[in-house]
């Protein structure tokens, strides 16, 4: 299934009623495959306006599976409120919080199609990727579609107990964290970087334990980085120690027997 199959799916929306495509193909957003005679689609040609231009591949053609013409419709709620979410076949869940990106990132079972907005509004579902493994896993984050490994994450955040630990003896402070820009609804940039004093500390240790710790933390890419800001601010906590994390609200399904497409 495409991600915007999925979405569509689990928030219970109807396919609008469209005609039939009249050559192969692939859908001009998501990729999906359309067969010539048998998939519906609509034309589609996004306006200036369109928020996405720079995610398009001309490649694809000019025409839009019956998914994604639900979830681009303003009317359905995928750019707005529900655009930051845990799709699976069945059920949306919120993914809003730092606690519910913690439940993901420790809980969540796949297959499942995640997005994150961090503006206003924007087109977020068929640009995500549909995820299959715990083990590594796909979100549309902001403006980029990236990887996060859980083990990673969670391997970071058990170097980063150790590694304050090591520079608060060192400093004579007391710090719960040594990092700093702990942030979700911003973009990725500088995102939680290690404080400056603590730093040129750890990074002047020969320790080989602070040196793999060190290495455990600078090996992760941005998207781990915003989702260990998550676990760092999450509740439950009990110092360095993660608790267990509800799951978050299931979002309510359309109450409308379509979606008409723009």
């Amino acid at each position: 299934m495409s991600p915007s199959a999925i979405a569509v799916q689990a928030m219970g929306y109807l396919l609008p009623d469209l005609p039939v495509a009249q050559e192969e193909g692939v859908c001009g957003l998501c990729g999906a495959p359309i067969h010539k005679g048998l998939t519906p689609t609509r034309k589609f040609e996004p306006s200036p306006e369109f928020g996405a231009h720079k995610h398009l591949n001309p490649s694809r053609g000019g025409y839009i599976c019956a998914p994604c013409a639900v979830v681009t419709s303003g009317a359905s709620g995928f750019t707005t409120r529900f655009s930051r979410a845990l799709f699976t076949p069945t059920q949306a869940y919120r993914l809003s919080s730092a606690e519910d990106v913690a439940w993901m990132l420790t809980q969540a079972e796949p297959p499942f199609v995640a997005i994150f907005n961090t503006r206003s509004s924007a087109h977020m579902v068929w640009q995500a990727p549909v995820s299959y493994s715990r083990h590594e896993f796909g979100i549309a984050l902001g403006n980029v579609c990236a990887t996060i490994r859980p083990d990673a994450v969670l391997a970071a955040h058990g170097a980063l107990s150790r590694l304050c630990d090591v520079s608060n003896q060192a400093l004579q402070s007391h710090y719960q964290w040594p990092v700093f820009n702990l942030r979700m609804y911003d973009d990725l940039v500088d995102i939680c970087r290690l404080i400056p004093t603590h730093e040129r500390v750890l990074r002047d240790s020969v320790d080989p334990l602070v040196v793999a710790d060190l290495r455990t933390f600078d090996d992760m890419n941005q998207a781990e980085r915003w989702a260990l800001s998550a676990l760092l601010l999450a509740r439950p906590k009990r110092g360095g120690v993660l608790g267990p994390f509800e799951r978050p609200p299931i979002l309510d399904q359309a109450t409308t027997s379509a979606v008409e497409a723009n």
